[in-house]
């Protein structure tokens, strides 16, 4: 399913509402490496939210299979 949402560019749709990061000045992401990627879920919520002036601090909880491409 990962590997198949990658080759789709998929942007699975987010359950819940979105947090406003409004009040924030840094923002972390923590994420698993699914096949050298983040999941796209996660990609959703990068294009839907507002992180322009924001220090955005992204950190795996697994690398197993390396950073990949998260670093693009």
């Amino acid at each position: 399913m990962a590997q198949g949402e990658q080759k789709q560019n998929a942007r699975p749709a987010i359950k819940n509402a979105l947090p406003n990061v409004k009040k924030y000045q840094t923002v972390f992401i923590g994420v698993p490496i699914w096949w050298g990627e983040y999941p796209m879920i996660v990609r959703t919520f990068i294009d839907n939210v507002n992180l322009n002036g924001k220090t955005v601090i992204p950190f795996t909880t697994a690398e197993g299979s390396g950073l990949g491409n998260t670093t693009d």
